[in-house]
């Protein structure tokens, strides 16, 4: 699956559910990434996605640093 999907995937789930923690984008995305990625891999693929929706403001942290809590950022 491409990184695009992957970043559709994320948000199509926070739409659903309101609000996304890190172990539920981990479920969520932890059987698509290869198999080719060890443990270490994948987070770090994890956090990129997470990091790239962040910064495109698609998502904010209403949570805090030790336990985010990622919902929809109110813009357009």
């Amino acid at each position: 699956m491409d990184k695009s999907k992957q970043l559709e995937l994320i948000l199509s789930y926070i739409k659903d559910h309101k609000y996304a923690e890190r172990k539920d984008i981990d479920n969520l995305l932890w059987d698509i990434l290869s198999d080719l990625l060890d443990e270490k891999q994948k987070k770090a693929g994890i956090n990129y996605l997470i990091s790239e929706l962040r910064r495109n403001g698609k998502i904010i942290n209403d949570g805090s640093d030790t336990r985010p809590r990622w919902i929809l950022s109110e813009q357009p």
